[in-house]
């Protein structure tokens, strides 16, 4: 089964790391010291950015909301969910 739920402020770091992985794919040990380098480089990047979208779930009035997918208490995916008006 697949529970889904609304983001946390302690989903943080999770979240990145599934982001990361999802888009820079995830490397082994045999891959080099170098690209866990870039790899923490580019996760840090990606934390600061999630914090921020956190923070509109949880701090803001924002017509908006980042629903998280769990499967044996294990994050599995996400999905973000935004009204925009336009004038």
């Amino acid at each position: 089964d697949v529970d889904i739920r609304a983001v946390t402020a302690h989903d943080l770091w999770p979240l990145a790391t599934l982001c990361t992985d999802c888009f820079y794919g995830e490397h082994q040990l045999y891959d080099g010291p170098l690209i866990f380098m870039q790899r923490l480089a580019a996760l840090v990047k990606v934390a600061l950015q999630v914090r921020t979208r956190i923070g509109y779930d949880v701090e803001d009035d924002r017509e908006c909301k980042l629903l998280l997918a769990m499967a044996e208490h294990e994050l599995c995916g996400c999905v973000d969910l935004a009204v925009h008006l336009y004038d």
